[in-house]
């Protein structure tokens, strides 16, 4: 037993005094933003680019912000929930991805749905991303958006909306996940337009 509780205390302690991640006072979102890089620094997304469009091209096998690697690592639940709402759909699969960079999740997962009878994956991002994409890697399933809403008028409604990793990201996470809420609970209908 003692054991059991010097290990705890060792990784309170280890977790009280190591701690990663942005610290400090702000006054809100915008002056902590100053303070922080993200997506839409320079340089960025031609590295994402560069390193998808081996991908796309099957140079290399994955890649997730702009690393490449030499063997796909798959979320298994996430596959396996894609492929189980596309089994109910007729082996078609829709899919908003919010802040999906340049389809990473898309090309991640294609050897497992490549055999769906129809697949529209719609990337939700930053405006560069999206004229990048439109570009240089949309093809008939995938494509690219500014908006859920653009997305939705493209190409009729979808059965996924994905989040990966995204929400700390959002200035306003809950507003954004009450309104795509609000906007599936809806969606048979006209649904809400909302401004994510």
């Amino acid at each position: 037993m003692d054991k059991l509780v010097q290990f705890f205390k060792r990784s309170y302690l280890r977790v009280k005094y190591f701690r990663y991640g942005w610290h400090g006072n702000y006054a809100g979102w915008s002056a902590a933003s100053t303070k922080c890089g993200g997506y839409n620094e320079n340089g960025i997304l031609e590295k994402v680019k560069a390193a998808t469009l081996k991908v796309k091209n099957g140079e290399a096998v994955y890649e997730r912000d702009a690393m490449l690697f030499d063997q796909i690592e798959y979320s298994w639940p996430l596959l396996a929930n894609l492929l189980w709402i596309a089994g109910k759909k007729d082996n078609r699969l829709s899919v908003i991805d919010f802040g999906g960079s340049l389809g990473s999740s898309y090309f991640q997962n294609r050897q497992y749905t490549s055999h769906l009878t129809e697949i529209k994956w719609s990337v939700v991002e930053q405006p560069a991303f999206v004229a990048a994409g439109k570009k240089d890697i949309a093809g008939p399933q995938l494509d690219f958006f500014d908006t859920v809403n653009a997305a939705i008028t493209a190409r009729g409604p979808h059965d996924v909306l994905l989040l990966s990793c995204v929400l700390p990201y959002i200035e306003k996470p809950y507003e954004l996940l009450a309104a795509l809420a609000a906007f599936q609970a809806n969606q048979a209908e006209k649904g809400p337009r909302i401004s994510a």
